[in-house]
């Protein structure tokens, strides 16, 4: 009997838990500074990147695009945005990840921080070969 409460509990707690993210994530985030870790070894930043995600909790959606340049070791700027129109997402392992369907791939983004007032993920750009980590501020 003891171990029946045990699991009880501890799936009570994981889906309040689950629900705590949810509510957390819903609204609209403002991008507030962009960290991209290349495939070179190099560390690049903006401090000033623009636009906001939109989080709706009760649909499972995700709107908004994020645009960021950052300066290569030569001085050369580059142009990089992470787009999501109207994207169902889902979150996963223990609510640290977030899985983005976005047709016809799937994007996986890590939360690595989440606060009522702060957001941040870290995804892998395989395309270009680095890590992007995005921070945001909560606006409503």
């Amino acid at each position: 009997m003891r171990v029946f409460s045990f699991f009880l509990l501890l799936l009570l707690l994981s889906c309040s838990k689950s629900r705590r993210t949810e509510k957390r994530l819903e609204g609209t985030w403002k991008a507030t500074f962009v960290k991209v870790e290349n495939g070179e070894g190099f560390t690049l930043y903006d401090s000033l990147p623009e636009g906001n995600l939109n989080f709706n909790a009760s649909t499972y959606t995700l709107d908004g695009k994020i645009s960021f340049k950052t300066k290569n070791i030569s001085g050369q700027q580059q142009q990089d945005s992470l787009d999501f129109n109207l994207v169902k997402f889902e979150i996963l392992n223990q609510n640290d990840l977030l899985e983005i369907y976005k047709f016809p791939d799937t994007i996986k983004l890590s939360i690595v921080q989440l606060t009522p007032f702060d957001l941040q993920i870290e995804y892998y750009d395989s395309e270009n070969y680095s890590l992007k980590k995005i921070t945001f501020n909560k606006l409503n």
